[in-house]
């Protein structure tokens, strides 16, 4: 009688252990599958031939800018150098600023935000470049800065 009592309860914890070790195999098979489905390759211009990858800086285009392709604006982080040191930009107001780059991404009293690349994993933000603008009372350009 004791042999068979024992047996039971062997078989029970190996029952219990073998349960565990077949969760714990499938709570690692779902981590590896999420952490292979969140890498996200970064999209970048494939617009040349096969093997290149198109990097060069291109001149502002307003159509361009206000491209959205899902979470990502896939040219402005091209066309921000020419933006930055165009003297001609800096003599906008902000109604014609807004105008002509859309919408800022976020306000906040005379700083307007527009969101220039930004990595992510899945949707958590990594990194994110931005443009901040920011104004005179009487809606002139005093500013512009990167921020990363």
């Amino acid at each position: 009688m004791e042999f068979a009592k024992r047996f039971s309860m062997l078989t029970t914890k190996m029952n219990c252990v073998i349960k565990f070790r077949s969760k714990l195999h499938y709570l690692l098979l779902v981590f590896g599958v999420c952490a292979c489905v969140s890498c996200n390759q970064y999209s970048q211009d494939h617009s040349g031939p096969p093997g290149s990858i198109n990097t060069q800086e291109s001149k502002f285009d307003e159509a361009k800018w206000k491209t959205k392709k899902n979470l990502d604006f896939p040219f402005r982080d091209k066309m921000l150098k020419d933006l930055m040191t165009d003297p001609q930009f800096r003599q906008f107001k902000k109604d014609e600023l807004t105008k002509l780059l859309g919408d800022a991404d976020r306000i906040d009293a005379n700083y307007h935000f527009y969101t220039i690349d930004q990595k992510r994993i899945g949707l958590w933000p990594l990194h994110t470049k931005t443009l901040v603008i920011k104004f005179f009372e009487n809606d002139s350009i005093q500013w512009m800065k990167i921020h990363e």
